[in-house]
């Protein structure tokens, strides 16, 4: 769904705002959030919309290729009308690109396993004629991540633990209301109690920047179990 604010819309009031489904990574979906009343942001998506507004189908995919064994390369797009049928953004489409990296090896030298991954995601939405939406909507996100574990060597208790390194950010259109700026860096253990779950520490460095820049720094405890 694509917000747009009920003030801003001279249309009939039975105009339905844009939706179509679609997703991005998971820094969007923290940041993006609307004001205090839970208002989303006109421009923004909105991905937890149940109702199809017109006859247009979203159409992607996403296709792997393995150059080395250990090594996956992923693209993919989506494409979708986000405009209501009969108003005066039906035409407005979402064009969704990603392309993702995966590396996953155990190594003798390193006497653990090293796990690589990282993913880039630009999201572009139609300009529309009319405020609040007409500027150029485009958001870019991605991340990337080390993570390293000694499984190979001889003790059991140091051999559960995993040592990883993440940076992601998010960088949304600057003539947009909701014009956010994310960076953070991560530094975290964790520690496999079994192959499905495990407790997690991390120590996280955060810069927002939306009218002016903002720093925090978090530091995080999980337990996550997985089925």
């Amino acid at each position: 769904m694509l917000n747009i604010e009920e003030e801003a819309d001279e249309h009939a009031e039975d105009e339905a705002p844009l939706t179509k489904g679609n997703q991005l990574p998971e820094a969007l979906s923290e940041t993006v959030g609307g004001d205090e009343h839970g208002a989303a942001a006109p421009g923004t998506l909105n991905f937890n919309n149940f109702q199809d507004n017109n006859n247009n189908k979203a159409f992607g995919g996403r296709v792997g290729f393995l150059p080395l064994p250990q090594l996956e390369i992923g693209l993919g797009f989506e494409i979708a009308n986000v405009g209501a049928e009969d108003t005066h953004f039906a035409e407005i489409q979402s064009s969704l690109q990603v392309i993702d990296l995966s590396y996953v090896r155990d190594s003798n030298l390193l006497k653990g396993q090293l796990d690589i991954r990282s993913q880039f995601v630009s999201l572009k939405i139609d300009q529309a004629d009319e405020e609040p939406l007409n500027y150029e909507n485009e958001s870019s996100s991605g991340y990337g991540q080390i993570a390293y574990r000694p499984i190979k060597i001889n003790n059991n208790f140091l051999k559960k633990f995993e040592f990883v390194f993440r940076y992601d950010f998010l960088d949304l259109p600057e003539q947009a209301i909701l014009d956010t700026d994310l960076k953070r860096t991560t530094y975290g253990i964790n520690y496999w109690l079994a192959p499905n779950s495990a407790i997690k520490f991390a120590f996280q460095d955060k810069t927002i920047s939306e009218h002016k820049e903002e720093s925090e720094t978090l530091f995080i405890t999980q337990f996550t179990l997985g089925f």
